[in-house]
Formats: structure tokens, C-alpha cells, sequence
């Protein structure tokens, strides 16, 4: 028996490309959210996006009337976030209560270019490439200012381990002064290993700016609107298939 004959062909689903949501089409990933329990859909009220970086943030408004809610410890958090200083303008929680958490993407692969969106409709499979692929995760960058608010305000208390550390550090002889010299380096290997970088990195981000979104929820007029954008119209054009496997996607037609 042939394999052809042990594993027949049942069925043939004609595939067409859209090209509607060209350059626009975004997946996301909640590697730390469950799919049984959702952001809700109003609970996101602002978004924005750097393109070129593959940023994407997200507020999302907690729920602070919840019983599983700690309101003591949202206030804490707030102050020590805010201090007792900073203006309303200047403050992350500005109702002194931390109300939201900020969601901030990383991008969950360098090439997206191999994948599309896929959606069957009426025994046809459309394909959609993606723009990108992201990963979404809570921002903790607060803990971080709550860190250097502390700092600012005299509020830090020495660990005692800490303490006897910089005690020891301080009994230590001074740092001699040495000479050191380095091999000349070529210059485009000195450039490509600067872009690896973390500082350089995170120059190059801050200098994009960020573009403001309007979030619409999955059952919105809107995103019905964009989701008829998946199926392609254009059922004549057509892919040569008589290529060899590798050049077979570089061939492939866009339709739309």
C-alpha cells in the first residue's frame, strides 16, 4: 500500500490572502494571563504604540470596589510611588489610590514575516500576515520610581546587612590608578556590538515617540469592522504553485 493510499486526501480548502490589514495586524500574547480570566473589556482606557520598536501599552483600571481588593495597600503603594511632594501632574496615581496597571509589550519574535492569521468562511481559508507579534506583560517600572521616590525623601532605611557591607567596602584600601590599553577594534564591529547595547537600545526607544490608540472592544461596531477585513474579496488571482518548496511563500500573490 502506497502512502498516498494510506493517507488519502479528504479534502481540498482553496487558501486566498488578504491584504486589507496590511502592516496593521498585531498578535498578542498573555503568557502570565489565563485565558479563562480575561482583561474586561472596558477596563482598558488608553493605549498607545511605538511601531518601529514593537511597543504597545496598555492602561488597564483595576477594580478597586472588589473584596479581593486591598485598599490599604493601594494607598501605600501610591505614596510610595508619588511621595508627598510631586504635583497632580507628576503623579502616576493621581487619585492617591493605585487604580490601574500598565500593560507594556516585548516583541516575542525578530522575523513575523512567516505568519499569518487564518480564518475559514464558507469552506475557504484566508490568511492575513502579521505585522507583528507581541508579548504582553504588567509594567513594573513603578516599583522602580517608588525606589528613587524613597531615596529623594530621606525614606530608605539600611538593611543591616547592607549597612555592614558598606561598613566593610569603607576599610578598604583606595583604588590605584592602572593603565590599561586596547587592540584597535574595526569600526563597523566596534558600531554593531554599541546596537547590542542595553543603553543603546533603550536610547534608540525613547527617541521614538509614542502614537495614541483608541481601544475598541471585541464586540464594538469598530471591531467587527476591522475583523470583515480578514476575508479576502479577490478570489482570482492566483499563486503558481510549480516552484520549489522554499520559494514557494516569495511567489505567493497578495490579494485583496
Amino acid at each position: 500500500m502506497t502512502t498516498e493510499e494510506s493517507d488519502p486526501v479528504v479534502k481540498e480548502i482553496p487558501v486566498l490572502v488578504s491584504t486589507k490589514l496590511k502592516d496593521r495586524l498585531y498578535l498578542f500574547q498573555y503568557p502570565i494571563r489565563p485565558s479563562s480570566f480575561p482583561y474586561a473589556p472596558n477596563s482598558i482606557y488608553t493605549s498607545r504604540v511605538k511601531p518601529k520598536q514593537g511597543r504597545v501599552e496598555l492602561s488597564v483600571a483595576l477594580d478597586t470596589l472588589s473584596e479581593d481588593y486591598d485598599r490599604s495597600k493601594g494607598e501605600q503603594i501610591a505614596l510610595n510611588v508619588d511621595g508627598v511632594n510631586a504635583t497632580l501632574s507628576e503623579k502616576d496615581f493621581p487619585n492617591g489610590l493605585m487604580d490601574k496597571q500598565i500593560l507594556l509589550s516585548s516583541r516575542a519574535i525578530k522575523d513575523p514575516s512567516r505568519y499569518a492569521i487564518g480564518l475559514i468562511s464558507q469552506g475557504k481559508l484566508h490568511l492575513t500576515p502579521l505585522k507583528d507579534i507581541l508579548v504582553i506583560r504588567p509594567d513594573l517600572s513603578y516599583l522602580d520610581k517608588s525606589d528613587k521616590t524613597a531615596k529623594s525623601e530621606g525614606r530608605i532605611l539600611i538593611n543591616p546587612e547592607e549597612q555592614d557591607f558598606e561598613e566593610a567596602m569603607e576599610g578598604e584600601e583606595e583604588p590605584k590608578q592602572v593603565t590599561v590599553k586596547f587592540a584597535k577594534t574595526d569600526s563597523e564591529t566596534l558600531k554593531k556590538n554599541r546596537e547590542k547595547t542595553y543603553d543603546y537600545q533603550k536610547k534608540k526607544e525613547f527617541m521614538e515617540k509614542w502614537i495614541p490608540m483608541t481601544y475598541n472592544s471585541g464586540d464594538s461596531e469598530e471591531a467587527k469592522t476591522e475583523f470583515s477585513k480578514l476575508i479576502c474579496d479577490n478570489e482570482e488571482g492566483k499563486v503558481n504553485q510549480d516552484v520549489e518548496g522554499g520559494k514557494y511563500l516569495d511567489n505567493f500573490k497578495e490579494q485583496t
